[in-house]
């Protein structure tokens, strides 16, 4: 997998290296809602279906269905 995986607090924390290929990023898509918070970083994109990309902010929390 293209992260660092720890529980912190009862959460899950993955962590990405800034320069993961986005081909490696392709295993995330699944059938599981998710509740994404970014703790740092800048410039990535988050596209749900039907909708074009956004830049996601730190600190906010994103609900994925």
């Amino acid at each position: 997998m293209p992260f660092k995986e720890k529980v912190v607090n009862g959460r899950l924390i993955r962590e990405f290296k800034e320069d993961t290929s986005s081909n490696e990023l392709v295993w995330h898509r699944d059938r599981e809602d998710r509740r994404v918070t970014i703790l740092e970083g800048k410039e990535w994109l988050l596209q749900l279906d039907n909708q074009i990309p956004v830049v996601m902010q730190q600190g906010t929390i994103y609900e994925i269905p």
